[in-house]
């Protein structure tokens, strides 16, 4: 992770000057800080979703995942908002799942369009009985037939802070927040919405390489 963008991305290529701290590889001679996706500890705290949206305003980013009382559809049991920094979803949900997106999408394809229809819209503005919202920087995809799950996973700003400055590993911790369950037809709907964001995200954030690229 680039300390001036608080970038979490994954890597396949084990390097000598860096070592393991859980998923976390970490720079030994440099302020870098990756991700290896095969140690990832799996989250305990789960979430059954029918519904999935996002909201972006300038410097503000959230996914939304909700649950339909299934006897009154008018109603949302409960709500949870996912929180990101917008270098942080550019990063882990848009640019390292563009390969991950084009298989959901080939496969949804194969379904008839009806399939895909949600009313993800309406629900985005109907109260929640409950509601909840954590912090993500970094997030793990997987999809199997129509059952789909993201696992969302946080490195806290301060522990960056620390290693940046003092080389204090001791706080450095990818810590599992909460798995997602929804249908592989909701996962699709939400990677295509996040096209357009990736496009208001590339316009709003100060220029760098990265987003450039």
């Amino acid at each position: 992770m680039a300390q001036k963008n608080q970038k979490l991305v994954s890597t396949t290529t084990p390097r000598a000057d860096f070592k393991h701290i859980g998923a976390l590889l970490v720079g030994v001679t440099s302020l870098e800080i990756s991700v290896d996706a095969s140690k990832l500890e799996a989250p305990s705290n789960l979430y059954d979703a029918d519904s999935a949206w996002l909201q972006y305003q300038k410097g503000k980013l959230s996914i939304f995942f909700a649950k339909t009382d299934v006897s009154d559809p008018s109603i949302l049991l409960s709500r949870i908002e996912v929180r990101y920094a917008a270098e942080s979803f550019w990063d882990s949900f848009i640019k390292q799942q563009s390969e991950f997106a084009e298989s959901v999408g080939k496969y949804c394809g194969q379904w008839p369009s009806h399939a895909a229809a949600t009313d993800r819209d309406s629900r985005a503005s109907m109260r929640a009985v409950k509601s909840h919202s954590v912090w993500s920087n970094y997030t793990y995809m997987a999809f199997s037939g129509t059952e789909a799950a993201i696992d969302f996973y946080h490195l806290s700003a301060s522990s960056v802070a620390k290693y940046s400055k003092l080389r204090d590993t001791a706080g450095l911790l990818l810590r599992p927040v909460m798995r997602v369950q929804l249908s592989t037809f909701d996962l699709h709907d939400l990677l295509t919405e996040s096209t357009a964001v990736a496009e208001a995200i590339r316009k709003d954030v100060p220029a760098t390489k990265e987003l450039a690229e």
